[in-house]
């Protein structure tokens, strides 16, 4: 019979470019339908991330300082303490720069309150007994721009060369400082701090044998 003419007739290199052409059509569809979606799940994530971090408050739940930890949270430096200012904060140096240091989840009756001076000089010989050095674990700033971390000093032994203090904890265990309970859920070894107290209450230690104390957060609203 008469053979049919197509008018136009792809080359096998014209085929293999065509099945090329609609398979990616038919991935950017799939990428419309499932692609778009997930991307902009992921962006929304991203900057609900980002908002969680610019707005984490401090202890009395208002915008924190934008000033970064140094070092990392869970990383500790060594600093040399220029300054006991009262029994929870110090004054700290290291390479030239100062910071200023609020110990986590403690609060030490303040300087105008019975043992406040006294829980200042039981915070100095601590610190003294460590060569007046301290390694400081940074957990976050507060409003004010202090540095609230757990605090260190080394007293080494000849059996325990690399053995530490936690100064947190010490003094609550001396009853010169109460667990802050309300903000010591960021502190790293809260749990150090709660057996302290206990044994503070106990032994009837610093502010637990007085029997009219003021804890320092109540005195500070009535002054």
């Amino acid at each position: 019979g008469n053979a049919v003419h197509c008018p136009y007739q792809m080359s096998p290199t014209h085929l293999k470019h065509y099945r090329l052409d609609r398979v990616t059509r038919r991935m950017l569809v799939k990428w419309e339908i499932v692609g778009v979606p997930l991307a902009l799940m992921g962006l929304l994530f991203y900057y609900q991330g980002r908002v969680w971090q610019d707005a984490r408050p401090d202890y009395e739940r208002s915008i924190a300082v934008k000033r970064p930890l140094e070092p990392e949270p869970g990383q500790s430096q060594r600093w040399q303490v220029v300054r006991v200012r009262d029994g929870d904060t110090i004054v700290v140096q290291a390479g030239g720069r100062q910071d200023k240091i609020r110990f986590c989840g403690i609060d030490a009756p303040e300087l105008e309150q019975s043992l406040g001076k006294e829980a200042q000089q039981s915070l100095e010989r601590l610190i003294q007994a460590g060569g007046n050095q301290v390694m400081v674990t940074p957990i976050e700033r507060d409003r004010e721009g202090w540095l609230v971390g757990e605090v260190f000093v080394a007293v080494p032994t000849a059996q325990q060369p690399e053995l530490e203090k936690f100064l947190n904890a010490e003094m609550v265990r001396l009853g010169m400082a109460y667990h802050y309970a309300k903000f010591s859920g960021g502190c790293l070894n809260r749990d150090e701090m709660v057996a302290g107290e206990q044994e503070a209450q106990q032994q009837r230690r610093g502010v637990w044998g007085e029997s009219n104390a003021v804890k320092p957060w109540d005195w500070r609203q009535q002054h």
